[in-house]
């Protein structure tokens, strides 16, 4: 379908701009920049129901690593470093129990503009390589 090929466009777009960030994609010259911000906002929306504010279950999936990392914050106890390793879905999942990129509202595909200057946004807090560090300082 027309749909499934301009998604595949689109992923091939994105993906070669992130392992060669200073070449130009020829999957990109097919997206306008209108293009490009509402196939983002159609990204968003998904990761916002699957691992964001879009789903009640998702504010608690991360409490044990929240628990953890907390106790960990909360006593000068060795280790002084404590590292977690996870894909881009657990960490997002894990900023939404701390309540990271909360829009006040919903994410939907009825309100596209209102939404364009929204905090929940994949791209800046989960992208292919996030981090996050937690820092306790004495």
């Amino acid at each position: 379908t027309d749909a499934k090929q301009i998604k595949t466009m689109w992923d091939m777009c994105r993906y070669e701009l992130a392992w060669k960030l200073d070449k130009h994609s020829a999957w990109c010259s097919a997206f306008t920049k209108h293009h490009v911000e509402v196939l983002e906002y159609l990204e968003d929306i998904k990761y916002y129901y699957r691992q964001g504010y879009g789903s009640e279950l998702n504010d608690n999936i991360s409490c044990e690593l929240i628990q953890d990392m907390m106790k960990h914050m909360s006593t000068d106890a060795e280790p002084s470093v404590v590292a977690y390793f996870a894909h881009s879905a657990t960490v997002q999942l894990f900023l939404t129990s701390l309540g990271v990129a909360k829009d006040s509202d919903a994410l939907r595909s009825d309100n596209y503009e209102q939404m364009r200057f929204r905090q929940w946004r994949t791209s800046k807090i989960g992208p292919f390589g996030a981090n996050l560090a937690a820092v306790k300082y004495k």
